[in-house]
């Protein structure tokens, strides 16, 4: 075996098939990939690899058309029938050959990362097992060509059989979806033929134990089938080798039996063993959170997509695989309306919802989830091109389970009339998901706070509370309310009021902004801050992300300048969530209008606090109303010295980071017994960072990849093929 793999090693490039295959195939990836990775800044060469299955489409039949067939056309092949090897170790021999020049094409692939790393940071694991998934599949389809030329001695109609061979499979998904939607016997058949499926799993970030064991099934299987088109040739057709004809079939049947049983033993396994996410965001993965709230669901769930089953999100999919797999209670189905019309009757609100949209139901309640709400976007607005940014279906799906599981949902109050601004639609969007209903809150229509208040909502008061609406704002805190507040730098001169809520927990807030001089703590401008956040429950998903949360024209918040206060409580635990470094300072006098914020000598430079919690113990909290202490519980503060922390804008220049934070907070305050807020999941982004190429590198690199590379082997080949016809 050793000798024909040299020997036909050796051929392919003494003659120009080997050296054409390493320039076409090495020029046109780095061609895609110099222009994505390069001049694109992706940093992912996984994105451009899908192109791949194109070149080796036609580049492969080519490679391998003349391994059986012109030694059968020379007649050489009689020496193989005679050889004293075997007939495997023969096909082996010239497959490893063959094999081992699509390897050196993908070896100098796997360089392309490792260059790309220079420029910023490269998801290598992403990366390099779409380049496994490349080479993988390559040599599947090799070993199908290798197939197809043992069957002719023509190498134009093996070439040509291997490339509508190859061109079938790739079709394949197409036409089971014109023969079925739903999928039947015939469907399942025509699976079972599509390759470049299987390729999908590793350019998409998985490493996939049941595509592995498919793709090289196919190599043993098409390998073992040339040995047996071989063989044949070494027996005559008489009444003695009839019975070797025999066995030989019965043999092909039993291989294939026992490859379809194999595949179809790997497919029954739960796929925690077969796939491994290599993504950076873990978008194939289910959290730890919501696996174990899968597990303590006791309640029957359905979920239906809407859609057929070959038309499905393979992402969405994935995650509803899993999910269905992590509890007994839940089920999901496909269900296709245009085939089953009668299906939506009963949810007409959903007759606009987009294909793969989701219904999930439990007894009598039900929620529709858009499949646009599955993903997170944004908008170039030069061009009106929408980017998908993050994927957030695992979050959605909890979100609707809690749902229609709750008993009831609970209610989020936004107090209005003292000029707060209103919280962005990333943040509302935040509450819908939390299962939270929310309306806005006018304290002079109403005697007390609303005895459902489930958490009340205070963003930045420009005009003083009145004495009687910080009564009942206080009166609900004392009861264990729970409040999430920002300060307003542009608030009244008199806040007496609004300080008194604020006292309730020992805090008050700096007449004035706060301005950085640490450049790691602000962006472009002073009083665009990026503070120091804490580790803490609330803040996990933000120090687990990007680790930033953006504010503007933040106030700062102190914790012993109000003790003295009648009304502050002496059990109040304050922790620090967000804090300036040690050079920062407070400008007074500043207004929406101010310019200059140049350090003045009565500014006062330090470390301050801009976001705190504050607890106040329940043997402190005030009176409720109750006659038991035991159902009195304390309460919790969030406040925040910017007002602007809750806007879409804020949210936006740090990737939705303020949007988690609040998710968190959210979901700390909401009480526990509505059952919506058991679990908060934020989306995965799928966002890469993009690399840093200078003009000139970037053309110099694509310069010797995309020309002078190819033409060097082109040249090398022309020449040996010269050399050797001289000969």
């Amino acid at each position: 075996m050793k000798a024909i793999f040299k020997k036909d090693f050796a051929s392919l490039f003494h003659g120009f098939t080997g050296w054409l295959f390493l320039a076409v195939m090495w020029g046109l990836m780095s061609l895609y990939i110099g222009m994505n990775c390069l001049i694109g800044l992706d940093p992912d060469v996984a994105s451009v690899l899908s192109v791949s299955s194109i070149f080796m489409l036609i580049m492969l039949p080519i490679l391998s058309m003349r391994s059986f067939s012109e030694e059968r056309k020379a007649k050489t092949d009689q020496m193989i029938l005679t050889a004293p090897v075997s007939v495997g170790a023969v096909v082996f021999g010239k497959y490893l050959a063959l094999a081992a020049v699509h390897t050196i094409v993908v070896l100098g692939l796997c360089l392309y990362p490792l260059l790309l790393s220079r420029f910023g940071t490269v998801p290598f694991a992403q990366s390099y097992t779409a380049l496994f998934g490349m080479w993988l599949f390559g040599l599947s389809e090799l070993a199908i060509c290798v197939f197809l030329s043992s069957l002719t001695e023509n190498v134009i109609i093996a070439a040509v059989l291997s490339f509508a061979c190859l061109f079938l499979s790739m079709i394949m998904p197409n036409l089971e979806n014109m023969i079925s939607q739903d999928g039947n016997a015939v469907t399942k058949v025509l699976g079972a033929l599509d390759l470049p499926s299987r390729f999908d799993t590793f350019l998409n970030g998985k490493i996939d134990l049941t595509s592995m064991v498919y793709l090289g099934s196919v190599i043993f299987l098409f390998l073992f089938l040339t040995t047996q088109v071989i063989q044949k040739r070494r027996y005559s057709v008489s009444k003695k080798t009839l019975s070797f004809g025999a066995y030989s079939t019965g043999l092909i049947a039993l291989v294939l039996a026992v490859t379809v049983a194999a595949n179809v033993a790997v497919n029954q396994l739960p796929s925690a063993y077969t796939s491994h996410d290599v993504t950076t965001s873990g978008l194939y993965s289910l959290t730890d959170d919501t696996k174990e709230y899968l597990q303590k669901l006791d309640q029957d769930v359905e979920i239906y997509v809407l859609a057929s089953s070959s038309d499905r999100d393979t992402a969405l999919d994935s995650t509803l695989r899993q999910m269905e797999e992590s509890s007994d209670h839940l089920q999901v189905e496909y269900v296709d309306p245009a085939s089953n019309p009668s299906f939506l009757q009963k949810y007409s609100d959903v007759m606009d919802y987009a294909w793969n949209s989701l219904i999930v139901e439990s007894g009598e309640r039900y929620k529709a989830v858009n499949y646009t709400d599955l993903y997170d976007y944004t908008v170039d607005y030069s061009t009106y091109q929408q980017t998908v940014t993050g994927y957030d279906a695992e979050g959605q799906i909890d979100s609707a389970i809690a749902y229609v599981i709750s008993d009831s949902l609970p209610k989020v109050y936004m107090l209005t009339g003292h000029g707060e601004e209103s919280i962005g639609s990333s943040f509302t969007a935040v509450l819908s998901k939390l299962n939270c209903e929310y309306e806005d809150l006018d304290l002079m229509k109403n005697d007390t706070v609303p005895e459902d208040c489930a958490l009340l909502i205070i963003n930045g008061p420009v005009s003083d509370l009145s004495s009687d609406d910080a009564d009942k704002v206080l009166a609900y805190l004392q009861g264990g309310g729970k409040l999430i507040a920002t300060t307003n730098f542009q608030e009244a001169e008199d806040m007496t009021n609004w300080n008194r809520v604020l006292a309730y927990y020992g805090i008050s807030a700096s007449k004035g902004v706060v301005l950085e001089n640490n450049q790691g703590y602000y962006y472009r401008s002073g009083t665009y801050l990026l503070p120091e956040v804490a580790t803490a429950q609330e803040t996990s998903s933000v120090t687990s992300g990007n680790g930033y949360v953006f504010m503007a024209y933040s106030m700062a918040l102190s914790d012993d300048a109000a003790k003295e206060d009648d009304e502050a409580q002496s059990g109040v635990a304050v922790t620090s969530l967000l804090t300036t470094s040690d050079n920062a300072y407070v400008h007074t006098d500043v207004t929406s209008k101010t310019e200059d914020f140049e350090k003045r000598d009565t500014d006062q430079t330090g470390q301050y606090v801009l976001g705190l919690k504050a607890v106040v113990n329940s043997e402190n909290g005030g009176e409720s109303g109750t006659d038991s202490a035991e159902e009195e519980t304390g309460s919790v503060a969030y406040l925040f010295g910017s007002v602007l922390m809750f806007s879409d804008g804020a949210d936006q220049m740090v990737s939705g980071s303020n949007a988690s934070f609040f998710s968190g907070m959210v979901s700390a305050c909401v009480d526990q017994d509505h059952g919506s807020s058991a679990i908060s999941v934020p989306a995965k982004s799928i966002n890469q960072t993009q690399l840093t190429v200078p003009a000139m590198t970037a053309m110099t690199v694509n310069l010797v990849c995309i020309v002078v590379i190819p033409l060097a082997l082109l040249i090398a080949g022309f020449v040996t093929w010269m050399v050797r016809r001289r000969r």
